[in-house]
């Protein structure tokens, strides 16, 4: 899954939840979830790797393509779910001649995602409203973090726990996010000026300045679950980022 949009759309707001998997199926082959900015601004409450009510996902033979840090972090074809968020785009303009030249580098596009999850959410009650089905639990997921800003990152799950292994990459050389303004206002009212938005991702439990501080790509990093218990080890491959 690719999230992206025509220069024109200018715009991705999803104030909902963004699922690799499915919502209660199982899903043969691995997933993936890729957010860019290369036209666009993206504001998504909540990105998940894996499935939200129930279900399992599969493996694939081959790793997704945009996927940069494989290699060297040791990931492999038996991971099941896959989760990138990359650099937003740049613009490189030279002023001057010669010795006098000045190179400036600008970013044009912003991303901010309230929570991102390797796994898959399963914060549901099973014994009534979903009885017969089970949590949507996998065996491995990935995250490689490249750009944006995210409130909340868990390399695991929601309420759904990663058996086998739970990897997370932070190497974020992006501006950090505090502004997205708003497409359809002549204004350009900045999205995240907005209390019931914020509230919505969570994020006004530790205090509106939490993230919107300029300072910070991300309030919190978890290697684990929010909810659900992990009885594994995570596994971190920090390079650059700013965390609060």
């Amino acid at each position: 899954m690719l999230l992206a949009a025509t220069a024109v759309q200018a715009q991705i707001v999803i104030g909902g939840s963004v699922y690799g998997g499915a919502c209660q199926a199982n899903v043969e082959g691995s997933t993936f979830v890729h957010v860019g900015a290369d036209h666009h601004d993206v504001l998504i409450n909540a990105v998940y790797g894996g499935n939200d009510v129930s279900g399992t996902i599969g493996t694939s033979e081959y790793l997704p393509k945009a996927l940069s840090d494989t290699t060297a972090n040791g990931i492999d074809n038996t991971y099941n779910t896959f989760v990138r968020i990359s650099p937003e785009a740049e613009k490189t303009a030279t002023t001057g001649t010669g010795d006098g030249a000045v190179t400036t580098t600008t970013q044009l596009h912003h991303i901010f995602i309230g929570s991102v999850f390797g796994g898959s959410n399963g914060s549901y009650d099973y014994t009534t409203d979903y009885a017969g089905l089970s949590v949507p639990v996998i065996d491995k997921s990935y995250l490689e973090i490249k750009g944006g800003t995210v409130a909340y990152v868990y390399a695991g799950g929601n309420n759904a726990t990663v058996e086998e292994a739970a990897d997370i990459c932070i190497d974020n050389k992006s501006d950090v996010t505090v502004n997205i303004p708003d497409k359809s206002d002549d204004k350009g009212t900045n999205l995240l000026d907005s209390k019931e938005r914020m509230e919505s991702m969570g994020i006004a439990v530790l205090g509106e300045d939490v993230v919107l501080r300029d300072e910070y790509h991300f309030s919190r990093v978890f290697g684990g679950n929010n909810l659900a218990a992990m009885s594994i080890r995570p596994t971190w491959h920090l390079n650059k980022g700013k965390i609060d």
